[in-house]
């Protein structure tokens, strides 16, 4: 059974509004992610490291949705048994979508605080690599044989990036946990998909939350210092500002991610490649090496075509 088409065209092969707005929403979901990373570095300037940011800007998330989008997340979602390839419960879809969700934005933040903010964005973006896969499995989205060249072209960037650290023993951890969020990113954008008979507003909270969770999870695994004694107003300020920005993104991004496919979704969400490498020269200094700029180029490559062979 194919995948569900929200791409709405007249004849004469004008985007129609609802479509148009789907890929906005992606865009501005894009930028905003594209400088998420920058509300953390400050926390931690102000004692508050990166895992305590996390779980901290995410509760205020979760207030947030339960006082403005109440109605919407306590609404009755239609059960859905049409395929066994996912959980068709609702509660079962949510936890799936809280926990890949959660498992993106910590390991994408952790990844932007151990090291480069670009380096940590071109990892998330090998998600069109994993994007193929799983949208063949999961939403019958086929691939052709343009796929192929996909896999070789996205790793090829991964390994011009990490292939000199990995001979010479040194991977970060930064590294590591990018790897691992663009493969959540995948699985989470086509789980968002597949969940189309769940409202929106309850996939929003189930991804604050789950970013919460997994954050708390990571505590295990982190020797962090503890929370600060004292916070002036400033920074509450701050942690309550992201959390609204964090809202934001995911749900333009859920919003976008339903009315288009998952392929060329990931094509529109790859422009925060732009907007990290802009944001990290700007406010942290970075700039850029060469294998940064040549896997970086393969990375974007392969998802213009990962886009092409899913509309085809």
């Amino acid at each position: 059974m194919g995948s569900p088409s929200f791409s709405t065209t007249n004849q004469a092969g004008i985007t129609s509004p609802p479509q148009t707005l789907a890929l906005l929403a992606l865009l501005a979901s894009a930028a905003l992610w594209g400088i998420s990373w920058y509300p953390f570095r400050l926390l931690a300037a102000e004692g508050v490291s990166g895992v305590w940011a996390i779980i901290a800007t995410e509760l205020a998330a979760t207030v947030l949705c339960l006082a403005f989008f109440w109605q919407q997340i306590f609404q009755k979602p239609k059960l859905d048994c049409t395929t066994l390839t996912l959980p068709a419960s609702p509660f079962a879809m949510l936890a799936l979508i809280g926990l890949l969700g959660g498992a993106t934005n910590t390991g994408f933040i952790l990844a932007t605080l151990h090291g480069n903010v670009l380096r940590a964005t071109l990892l998330l973006y090998l998600a069109p690599l994993w994007t193929l896969f799983l949208a063949r499995w999961f939403l019958a989205e086929p691939i052709r044989l343009g796929g192929v060249g996909v896999v070789l072209m996205a790793l090829s960037g991964a390994v011009v990036m990490l292939g000199p650290s990995a001979i010479n023993g040194e991977l970060g951890v930064g590294d590591g946990l990018g790897l691992m969020a663009g493969i959540a990113y995948a699985a989470y954008n086509v789980s968002v998909r597949r969940a189309d008979h769940i409202p929106q507003a309850q996939k929003t909270l189930a991804a604050t939350i789950g970013s919460a969770a997994t954050a708390t999870i990571a505590l295990a695994f982190y020797d962090v210092q503890d929370w600060p004694a004292s916070l002036p107003a400033s920074v509450w300020a701050l942690i309550l500002g992201t959390g609204a920005l964090l809202v934001l993104v995911v749900s333009l991004m859920q919003f976008g991610l339903m009315r288009v496919t998952a392929t060329r979704a990931i094509v529109i969400l790859v422009s925060e490649l732009l907007f990290a490498a802009v944001s990290a020269w700007w406010l942290a200094g970075e700039v850029p090496g060469l294998r940064e700029f040549i896997g970086g180029t393969l990375i974007i490559g392969a998802s213009l075509i990962a886009a092409g062979v899913g509309r085809r």
